[in-house]
């Protein structure tokens, strides 16, 4: 065979597959309905997605600690409002649940006043017995110290 038989050949192959095609192409093109437009579906609805909220835990934690400092000195509206925050910044965060417990015990404060009376309302005085604790840094020097303001005090009486 030479090179021209060979692509006679080729070409009768190539000539089968195309009238192959458009044969398969017209009985297809014979079967299938004529185009309409898809039936219109109802709208599924649309799911929320939620987007997980970024906590700052430090600023969590400062106004948690500001709340502890307000309701240690009974003033209890500030710690509510306090705790209030925290919860509002992240509720399911560690500080957010404990600043919950806190909330409650804070609230049951103020209803317990609010049975009281007026009168328990008033702020207590900050106590005088608190005073802080200051420690020398050196026995020997502290005990020096106060020797010398005795002799001190002893040449003032």
């Amino acid at each position: 065979m030479d090179s021209v038989g060979g692509t006679g050949l080729l070409e009768k192959i190539r000539l089968v597959g195309v009238v192959l095609l458009m044969a398969i192409g017209t009985v297809a093109c014979q079967t299938k309905k004529p185009l309409e437009a898809p039936p219109k579906q109802e709208a599924a609805p649309k799911k929320r997605v939620v987007v997980p909220k970024v906590v700052d835990t430090k600023a969590q934690e400062t106004i948690y600690n500001q709340g502890v400092r307000a309701y240690s000195m009974e003033d209890y509206e500030a710690a509510k409002t306090a705790f209030q925050r925290v919860i509002d910044m992240g509720p399911d965060s560690e500080w957010g649940l404990k600043a919950g417990d806190n909330l409650k015990k804070v609230s049951q404060v103020l209803r317990t006043l609010a049975e009281i009376g007026p009168e328990s309302k008033v702020k207590a005085e900050p106590k005088a017995s608190v005073r802080p604790i200051v420690r020398a840094k050196h026995p020997i020097k502290a005990k020096a110290k106060s020797k010398s303001k005795s002799k001190s005090e002893a040449k003032l009486r």
